[in-house]
């Protein structure tokens, strides 16, 4: 399914006043709220690149942030916000991950036409940097094994 695809490998660049925090606990709501828009934004910019429609991109991405949303304690929302700022992809990653990997889609973001159902590879965005390695890259599946 290319817009899980390209989902999951929509990387999103956290920057903000979090630096300063030391422990999660102490990330703010408007943090966690501008992480999510950060991650939005992401997921938004990945599927234009690749030339998706709009409105399907939209679905996907917003599809995508609901089921965190539903998933994720407001703890496990303010770590991934947390490590992103940190440059500790690894532990995003790890947070992240079973969430992740729980996603399976929604009805209304799939594609309508049979050949945009058909599996394709998606080049990583123009300066992307490989998982867990740079603040935002959580939101990408662990490797198949």
């Amino acid at each position: 399914m290319p817009i899980r695809t390209l989902i999951v490998l929509a990387a999103c660049a956290f920057a903000g006043a979090v630096h300063a925090q030391s422990q999660p606990s102490e990330i703010s709501d408007a943090a966690i709220a501008k992480y999510k828009a950060t991650a939005k934004d992401g997921c938004m910019a990945a599927g234009k690149q690749k030339g998706d429609p709009a409105d399907a991109i939209d679905a996907a991405c917003t599809c995508l942030l609901e089921h965190l949303d539903k998933n994720m304690t407001k703890s496990e929302w303010q770590r991934v916000a947390f490590y992103s700022a940190k440059n500790r992809g690894a532990d995003e990653a790890a947070v992240l991950t079973p969430h992740m990997k729980s996603f399976t889609g929604c009805a209304a973001a799939a594609p309508t036409t049979p050949a945009a159902a058909a599996p394709q590879a998606v080049p990583p965005a123009a300066g992307a940097r490989p998982f867990g390695s740079a603040p935002g890259t959580g939101l990408r599946p662990p490797a198949s094994k």
